[in-house]
């Protein structure tokens, strides 16, 4: 079992690193994505996965609902990323997503997240 905390390592830093998802995705699509979220991703070569938001204020315009879904996209990858494909990540949300319960969030996070692992092994 592995470790259920969100280091630094787990997370996308820097411009570079959010380029490189956006970059392979032009070359080859790794892409999900339902009412709430559309997420790009990238195998990488770390251990575990990694995440990044790109939650734009033009969509979601309050600073308090951006960090709610950050706080709970983060909560569930903690606890996700130890299953699967090692994949660098970015979310982005939908303005469906303010309106939507926590519980609803988790859950499509967690579907994506399947979907992603299914699509890095048919890969």
């Amino acid at each position: 079992m592995g470790s259920y905390c969100f280091h630094k390592k787990n997370r996308l830093l820097n411009a570079k690193d959010f380029s490189r998802v956006f970059e392979a995705n032009r070359i080859k699509a790794k892409k999900v994505s339902d009412r709430y979220f559309f997420i790009l991703a990238r195998d990488n070569q770390q251990e575990e996965a990694r995440i990044g938001f790109a939650l734009a204020k033009k969509k979601i315009k309050l600073a308090v609902a951006r960090n709610r879904i950050k706080r709970i996209v983060r909560e569930q990858f903690r606890y996700l990323k130890t299953e699967g494909a090692a994949l660098d990540l970015v979310i982005m949300a939908n303005r469906s997503c303010v309106d939507a319960s926590n519980r609803e969030l988790a859950q499509s996070f967690q579907n994506l997240w399947r979907r992603l692992q299914k699509l890095s092994k048919t890969s």
